[in-house]
């Protein structure tokens, strides 16, 4: 062995290691630290959580306060994304009601991540999206601007609630030099300006833009499905293809909410002359086969007449009426129950008699109604919402329920009852597939 080699430390060796993993650790402590400083400054809430991910600590700042908003929030777990939103001016922000965007209240602005809507493809190659565009407000409106381009780091960081994955950016609108001090206030300027911009911008470029909405956090599309253990199978059944493909096109139309829940209405709506008629048949044929009754009575005719012209004009009875038995033919009231119960949430919800969006509730608590044709009468109260305006509705008996409105945003439970009960309609109106 040579005697005059020297023998050092490798770079490899574990105290090195360790050492570099402290640095590292004080360096995001540090940061941290001015997050939680800044973030009092300017009047945002924080906590501290162990992240399990990346085995160490994270820091949590919210830009609501409301504990149902997930995406109004940045999880800081790494030092990187801790110098991402100290590079912004975060503290300055707070999040809009209903919508995935931010606003700071001191400098005027609002920005708003937007969607293109429907099947539109690609819009990166076509004004408005090919590049950066500021309209001016002047000389109408001195001193504000609207710019349509590419969302803030900062945005694309809250409206992905701080995950770890890459922030692309996303289309979106800035409103500069516009008075906010309150999320209503921001929210109201968003939908007024925004329904006229994105308005224009179809009339002129064809390109339909929709303001996008806040993920709701009672999203539970059918509650409690249980997926099936093996691999999918030859199917059994044939589907009258109408209701499918109304069914398919509310699966589609998720961030619509009064779309979806027209589509899957009209999806039971098919089967309504089935469902009714098979009740009216049953009616006339007790009428019929009772020993006392005689085709030669006015009365027992008039009894006839009344069974099968029920409480509507049309055929079947009126179109409430209608739903209800073809609900009562195809789920169980055990169902309806079942999903009302999946969540107290959920349960609150549909029993809650205050709520703005319909009166007509689901209270399991009231055993002397069939929660299906309670479910029946609050799903036709807000189609009716949905599809009359009030003119139509004859001295405002019904109020109009608005896309975007915060009404409509409620809709996510009524939607999901909806497709449950359509899909039990489909099924149970199914025949044998025979090839």
């Amino acid at each position: 062995m040579d005697s005059n080699l020297e023998i050092t430390d490798s770079p490899d060796e574990p105290g090195t290691d360790r050492e570099s993993e402290s640095a590292v650790e004080q360096d995001l402590e540090a940061k941290l630290l001015e997050i939680e400083q800044r973030a009092s400054e300017g009047g945002l809430s924080t906590a501290r959580h162990f992240d399990p991910v990346v085995g160490g600590p994270s820091l949590e700042v919210r830009f609501s306060e409301d504990e149902g908003r997930r995406d109004a929030r940045v999880l800081i777990g790494s030092t990187e994304r801790a110098e991402q939103l100290l590079e912004t001016q975060f503290e300055e922000y707070r999040s809009v009601s209903g919508y995935s965007a931010i606003f700071a209240p001191t400098s005027g602005d609002i920005e708003v991540l937007v969607r293109p809507l429907g099947m539109a493809g690609p819009l990166g190659d076509r004004p408005p999206l090919d590049k950066s565009y500021e309209l001016r407000g002047e000389p109408h409106n001195p001193g504000k601007a609207i710019t349509i381009g590419r969302c803030s780091p900062l945005l694309s960081m809250v409206t992905r609630s701080g995950r770890l994955s890459p922030m692309r950016p996303r289309p979106a609108i800035l409103l500069s030099g516009f008075e906010a001090e309150t999320s209503d206030e921001a929210r109201r300027l968003l939908e007024e300006i925004g329904a006229s911009l994105t308005f224009e911008l179809d009339l002129a470029y064809g390109v339909a833009l929709q303001l996008v909405p806040a993920p709701s956090q009672l999203r539970r599309m059918l509650g409690g499905r249980v997926m099936p253990d093996g691999p999918p199978t030859f199917p059994h059944n044939a589907y009258d293809p109408e209701p499918i493909a109304l069914y398919m096109y509310g699966r589609e139309a998720r961030g619509m909410p009064l779309l979806q829940f027209l589509a899957f209405y009209q999806a039971v709506e098919f089967y309504f002359p089935r469902y009714s008629e098979a009740e009216i048949r049953h009616r006339l044929e007790l009428i019929v086969k009772d020993p006392r009754f005689s085709p030669h009575r006015d009365r027992d005719i008039g009894r006839l007449l009344g069974a099968a012209i029920g409480d509507g004009r049309r055929a079947g009875g009126n179109e409430r009426e209608q739903l209800k038995a073809t609900i009562r033919a195809c789920i169980g009231a055990d169902e309806i129950t079942e999903f009302v119960e999946a969540a107290p949430a959920r349960t609150t919800f549909f029993a809650d008699r205050r709520s703005t969006l319909t009166k007509c509730t689901i209270s399991l608590k009231d055993q002397a109604t069939d929660p299906r044709d309670a479910a029946a009468n609050r799903i036709y109260d807000l189609r009716c919402k949905i599809v009359h305006t009030k003119d139509a509705a004859g001295q405002g008996e019904v109020e109009l329920l608005l896309p975007n409105s915060p009404e409509a945003r409620l809709l996510h439970e009524d939607i999901a009852l909806l497709q449950l009960i359509a899909t039990r309609v489909i099924v149970a109106s199914s025949r044998e597939l025979r090839l």
